[in-house]
């Protein structure tokens, strides 16, 4: 940016010579701003652009707390310092090392969240998410295993007429997705930063479509569904994500058993088929036991 700011000074004074001069300088300040626009791209690709974080909640928070205290020290000793004087550098140089140390191992202890996910405490819990039309429920098994079942969906993200008249503009509403807002939140705000598994009851918008964003924003080891609609879209861009974030698809139906520690989770609807390519609707949604 920095370099930019200056090509473009030094084109604007040249213009107001000639404009043919400053030209590849214009050229040139272009490209740059080109480049601080678009130089997180490739990690973007690769996932690496950002990072989401789950959250320590309760008592643990406390390290949020923690993580400031050596950074206050740290710019209190910045704001004492004195480059000239050597007197008390030692003893100066040894408080900076050491607050830097901590501050480095409460950013380590934020970032690599070892102790954000609650202790299993040998019960079965279901909680239900207000995701509006649709469902969605999180099964946190004795042992601390997790089943999501849906993700919600839309309203979220969709295109609308500007006015009335049909040629007119489209635009897209800048709001977050239920999968985003609600399922992600709840998940990260329990300290989770994956889920064992995902269950889509049928391939509805209102049902499987925060799935999408679950399986972007988490660790999953396995989405399980009872039917692979080609043609449905919905159904098309959920293994497409599951596809990108490596994620194996498990087809279940009617009679088969899921055993999680001592629970066991029963399908009892659909029946199989010898074909899984069948329409998912709300007929041939997934009906569990557990």
């Amino acid at each position: 940016m920095a370099a930019m700011t200056i090509v473009a000074v030094v084109a604007f004074l040249l213009a107001q010579v000639s404009t043919v001069i400053a030209g590849p300088f214009i050229s040139l300040a272009n490209g740059l701003n080109w480049l601080t626009v678009h130089s997180v791209d490739p990690f973007a690709r690769v996932g690496i652009a950002s990072i989401r974080l789950p959250e320590y909640s309760g008592w643990a928070a406390i390290i949020y707390v923690l993580y400031y205290l050596p950074l206050a020290s740290l710019a209190v000793l910045l704001w004492r310092w004195q480059p000239l004087r050597l007197s008390n550098s030692r003893k100066r140089s040894m408080r900076s090392s050491c607050a830097l140390v901590v501050q480095l191992l409460a950013v380590a202890i934020i970032v690599v969240h070892p102790w954000s996910e609650p202790r299993p405490d040998g019960n079965l819990h279901v909680d239900f998410l207000d995701v509006g039309q649709g469902d969605s429920a999180l099964l946190t098994f004795p042992a601390g295993e997790t089943l999501l079942v849906d993700g919600g969906g839309r309203p979220g993200p969709f295109r609308q007429d500007a006015g009335a008249a049909g040629d007119e503009e489209r635009f897209e509403r800048d709001t977050r997705s239920i999968g985003e807002a609600v399922v992600s939140e709840f998940l990260w705000h329990r300290g989770l930063n994956h889920v064992d598994y995902i269950l889509a009851t049928h391939a509805d918008a209102d049902h499987i479509d925060g799935l999408n964003d679950i399986a972007r924003n988490f660790q999953v080891r396995s989405a399980l569904v009872a039917r692979t609609p080609n043609s449905d879209p919905e159904f098309i861009r959920f293994s497409e994500t599951l596809l990108d974030q490596r994620v194996p698809i498990q087809i279940i139906g009617g009679g088969d058993q899921l055993q999680i520690g001592n629970v066991i989770v029963s399908v009892l609807w659909p029946p199989s088929q010898l074909s899984s390519d069948l329409p998912s609707q709300n007929n041939d949604s997934i009906v569990l036991k557990v």
